[in-house]
């Protein structure tokens, strides 16, 4: 968390603006899965593969090709953080396989008995869909995140 910059407090402060439903928990598990997937926001390019993902989320394939003409078409900077916000917020508010759209009413990632790491691994499969899970840094990277936000809150 330390090294990851401003990113995390942005996303947490504009994902709760476009998603002003969503708890501290569900927000951490969304950042902590987006700073897992980006090597703590370093990384554009998935590194390790010829052709990989792109972004915060590290899109691949059919979703790195939306990821960039939605940025093309949004004349956005495709390493920005507004790229990487401004096409998630698109894909959970529109997409069919990917997007809240599809998960009824958010069902259990809208359970608040659910823990942040259990929410990180609902994120994770729902919205990612990694080849390689790698769940307990997600579900770590949750919780911490998890902690500092509730921390925050509690300051302000």
């Amino acid at each position: 968390i330390k090294n990851a910059g401003n990113r995390p407090s942005r996303y947490f402060k504009d994902l709760k603006k476009a998603f002003p439903k969503l708890t501290t928990k569900q927000i951490s598990a969304i950042i902590g899965n987006l700073d897992h997937e980006s090597k703590g926001f370093t990384e554009f390019y998935e590194q390790g593969v010829r052709i990989g993902g792109e972004g915060d989320a590290q899109w691949t394939a059919t979703r790195r090709d939306a990821f960039r003409e939605f940025v093309e078409e949004n004349d956005l900077n495709p390493k920005s953080y507004e790229a990487s916000r401004d096409f998630l917020i698109y894909e959970l508010n529109n997409d069919r396989t990917h997007g809240f759209v599809n998960w009824k009413g958010f069902d259990s990632f809208n359970d608040p008995s659910k823990s942040v790491e259990e929410l990180a691994v609902i994120f994770e499969d729902r919205y990612l869909r990694s080849k390689e899970k790698r769940l307990a840094r997600r579900k770590k990277l949750a919780k911490d995140y998890y902690t500092e936000f509730s921390a925050r809150s509690r300051e302000e």
